[in-house]
């Protein structure tokens, strides 16, 4: 029995072994994967090309304008525009341009900021990060480091870049010419025919013009001789030449005109009535005369003469002139109706305490005298 027991033992020992010798093509069955997956596993870590070659982790950060490219942050330089501002040095100044500056401030984190652009002060203009310092001592707006620029004349507000020129012998607007437009000097005239009297142009006392300096001569009775003797803008009329031919150029109707006492008659001696200091006369300048004298006195060096005379300009033109004794030594100056005389008596005017200061009043126009003459005021304002 126990040999029996033994047999049998063997025999299932055998047929086990054999079961253990014939399973080793198993390895290779399909339907066990837990010995294959976990190769495949294994193989996947180490050739899967995602984790390695996705461009999309590499990119997103590459391709981001914002924290890369953004340059708002480091040129900005105002300090509260960005998260890292340009600090600046407390105190310290720049040009906005040719007028305004903005200035560097302790804004208490170490790290100055730039305060709004701002004007320079009292007119200055802004240069080499700085504001100048405008010296202007006629308040005209010009001068040395003001923004308008510098002054030719700056002790006088009526000169300066830009201002209206006048015809006074001075550079007004700062163009390095003197009475341009003016043409002062060129030559001109006054009077007709044979009283015609050569000058040149010289400037109105307001400076806004010019005047002839020239002075026209006296007439005299017309003779045959093809001149305007007489001065009237005719020739040889009222048959001076004989004849039977009628008067080419008759003389105008007679006038009612009648000439005062200040008339051609006190031509000679350069005298006249005389003319007080406050004195205020209404006169007529008639044709024929032409000439109205006016006495101020026997007058020295030092005293002043001051006269203004007044007409209608759309009549005709007149003027006047100071003399002493037979020397012209000044001419009145206007225009639009209005001469003045304003002038004081130099050694060189008054030669002798003998010479009487007169005025003469005559005509100036370019054509004749209105045959009702002229009508003007006069007044001696002489202190």
């Amino acid at each position: 029995m126990l040999k029996t027991l033994i047999v049998l033992l063997l025999s299932c020992s055998l047929a086990a072994c054999a079961d253990s010798d014939t399973a080793a093509p198993a390895d290779t069955d399909p339907i066990r994967p837990s010995p294959d997956t976990g190769v495949e596993e294994d193989a996947d870590e180490d050739v899967s090309p995602q984790e390695d070659t996705d461009p999309e982790p590499d990119t997103d950060t590459d391709t981001d304008p914002e924290p890369d490219t953004d340059p708002e942050p480091d040129t900005d330089p105002e300090p509260d525009t960005g998260p890292d501002p340009v600090c600046c040095t407390p105190g310290e100044t720049s040009c906005v341009g040719g007028a305004e500056f903005i200035e560097c401030v302790d804004n208490g984190n170490l790290c100055g900021q730039w305060t709004e652009a701002a004007l320079c002060p009292g007119g200055a203009s802004c240069s080499a990060n700085a504001c100048d310092v405008c010296v202007d001592n006629d308040d005209d707006g010009f001068g040395e480091g003001c923004l308008a620029g510098p002054d030719c004349d700056d002790s006088d507000a009526s000169i300066h870049p830009g201002a209206d020129e006048l015809c006074d012998g001075i550079d007004n607007n700062c163009d390095g010419a003197t009475d341009e437009g003016f043409n002062v000097g060129e030559a001109c005239s006054v009077g007709l025919g044979a009283c015609e009297g050569f000058g040149q142009l010289e400037c109105r006392y307001d400076g806004t013009g010019t005047f002839c300096d020239a002075l026209p001569s006296s007439g005299s009775t017309e003779v045959c001789d093809q001149q305007d003797n007489d001065c009237d803008g005719a020739v040889d009329e009222d048959n001076v030449c004989g004849g039977t031919n009628p008067d080419p150029d008759p003389d105008p109707e007679p006038t009612s005109c009648t000439n005062d006492s200040y008339g051609t008659t006190n031509a000679s001696s350069l005298s006249g009535v005389e003319f007080f200091s406050g004195g205020f006369e209404e006169m007529t300048l008639c044709p024929g005369e032409g000439y109205d004298w006016f006495y101020l006195g026997h007058l020295a060096a030092g005293e002043r003469v001051q006269v203004e005379l007044a007409y209608n300009p759309s009549t005709s033109s007149i003027n006047f002139s100071l003399w002493a004794g037979s020397r012209q030594i000044k001419y009145g100056q206007g225009s639009n109706g209005l001469r003045e005389i304003d002038h004081t008596l130099s050694s060189s005017d008054v030669q002798a305490a003998t010479e009487r200061i007169t005025l003469q009043v005559y005509y100036s126009g370019s054509s004749s005298l209105p045959t009702g003459g002229i009508d003007y005021l006069i007044e001696n304002v002489s202190p």
